[in-house]
């Protein structure tokens, strides 16, 4: 008598056959600490009987069809604490239906656990349950091909009843509401997955569903939403069909079809840019993407001090050549749209990109952003700020210190609030403070004539020359004054 395996689309929701491993299973299916239950507590490691009441309907009565028996089945389940799973079926001889199944714990040895390594994942024999617990449902010609149930064995064995329905992975198969719900979620970028997971438990109390499960909805609807597509190929999909792209560049590796760095624009950004191209701000981020791509933005400025990014790039690197090739493709960009070339373009102390600026835009003037100054110069003096001797033997120095950090960046005023704002005369002495090192600095940044600028730089010289590491940081950040640099 030959046995198949039963489809999965044959098989009631909450019982199925042994699972393949999802490809996005980014968490083990079986690790609990996600989901606030553990282990059976209650259980003393000895074999426990999931008894069926002599009176029950799955032994005294049949049913007309296999779904009025597995509904049965399944709450008889529920009550002990346990899951089923299908290790074999067998059709008719005509092949044109299933007359029986047969069903065993999910905890024994035809279900076993996969290893939880990630890194190292080797091909050694996971122990399992040796759980007997076995039933048979079929068809019988006997009982007018009604279906029954046969016990083959009531006793489980090297596991105890289970503490959360989330234990048995048949059991956190959705329904089409909470399927339609998870979809419109799992869309919205800016939704966690673990607001997914509340938002969910919070409309259908009583449902069996892991983080690890959104994950892994999260990684098939996007992979439905591509298409088939890898996340680069979607991405250049993406640059040539959508609508809202203006223009784009990609630099290809030669006899491979993979991009070494790409550039793109919006057709809302180009409409800006048009209308405000003298003054450019170009900055690289150094966020993670999926691409492990620096993503470097070019920002127009309007004259109400508003900004608007026109431009986008994703880099293989950041040296000269590579930005040499995206400022090539702003600059075709900007042929295309029939553009001003621009004046001024800021940038901060990249010496790489400026270098490039100066080639493929030799007429604009460069600037730098003195926001980009100031929190330097902020960084620096955390960090290499050296203590007085006198401090360093009071029991309240790290409250101190504290104190002293706190007020120094309550003095760090916003940029923008610095710009008209004139500075009273330079103090003749300030205190020898982190505050009072960034106070002097306010007066260097900000000075509005050569001679300001001198006389403060002079001073933080003289008060702070036992600070050196500071110091000598704060000459590559020292700038001129304020009239030839530009605050954003």
């Amino acid at each position: 008598m030959a046995f198949s395996i039963l489809a999965a689309s044959e098989l009631p929701q909450w019982l199925s056959e042994p699972r393949e491993r999802s490809p996005a299973d980014s968490t083990n299916e079986y690790n609990d600490s996600d989901d606030g239950f553990c282990g059976s507590e209650t259980w003393d490691g000895q074999p426990w009987e999931a008894a069926f009441s002599p009176d029950s309907p799955l032994v005294t009565t049949t049913f007309k069809s296999p779904e009025l028996l597995f509904d049965a089945l399944k709450e008889f389940c529920t009550r002990n604490r346990m899951g089923l799973i299908t290790i074999r079926s067998q059709k008719n001889k005509a092949k044109t239906r299933t007359v029986k199944y047969d069903l065993v714990c999910d905890k024994s040895r035809y279900n076993p656990r996969e290893s939880v390594a990630k890194l190292r994942n080797t091909n050694t024999t996971k122990l399992a349950a040796n759980c007997p617990f076995k039933v048979i449902v079929q068809s019988l010609q006997a009982n007018n091909y009604e279906w029954s149930m046969r016990i083959v064995s009531t006793l489980h064995r090297d596991h105890g009843p289970s503490q959360n329905p989330t234990e048995h992975y048949h059991w956190r198969t959705l329904t089409e509401d909470p399927i339609n719900f998870l979809v419109d979620l799992c869309l919205d970028k800016t939704i966690s997955s673990r607001s997914v997971h509340k938002q969910l438990c919070q409309k259908w109390p009583n449902i069996a569903i892991r983080r690890s499960d959104i994950y892994n909805w999260r990684w098939r609807v996007n992979q439905a939403k591509r298409e088939g597509y890898g996340p680069a190929n979607d991405f250049v999909r993406t640059l040539a069909e959508s609508k809202r792209i203006w223009i784009w560049g990609l630099d290809w590796i030669e006899d491979e079809s993979r991009f070494r760095n790409a550039a793109w624009g919006y057709h809302k950004g180009g409409k800006m840019w048009q209308q405000f191209s003298s003054c450019l701000q170009i900055d690289a981020t150094y966020s993670t993407n999926c691409y492990k791509m620096p993503l470097i933005t070019v920002v127009t400025v309007s004259s109400e001090k508003t900004s608007m990014p026109i431009c986008y790039g994703l880099l293989n690197n950041e040296q000269i050549a590579t930005f040499e090739w995206f400022l090539q493709q702003v600059s075709r960009f900007q042929r295309a749209g029939n553009i001003t070339p621009p004046k001024v373009i800021i940038t901060d102390k990249d010496d790489q990109l400026r270098a490039a600026i100066r080639k493929i835009f030799p007429d604009a003037q460069l600037q730098l952003c003195v926001f980009h100054i100031n929190s330097n110069a902020i960084l620096s003096i955390k960090k290499w700020w050296k203590k007085a001797k006198e401090l360093e033997m009071e029991d309240d120095g790290d409250d101190l210190d504290s104190a002293d950090i706190e007020e120094m960046e309550r003095a760090n005023t916003k940029v923008r609030d610095m710009k008209d704002v004139r500075l009273v005369p330079l103090p003749q002495k300030v205190p020898n403070t982190r505050t009072g090192l960034y106070l002097l600095w306010k007066y260097v940044v900000y000075s509005r004539s050569e001679e300001d600028f001198i006389q403060a730089w002079r001073q933080l010289q003289e008060t702070f020359q036992h600070q050196e590491r500071i110091l000598k940081t704060s000459v590559s950040l020292r700038q001129p004054p304020l009239s030839q640099t530009t605050i954003l």
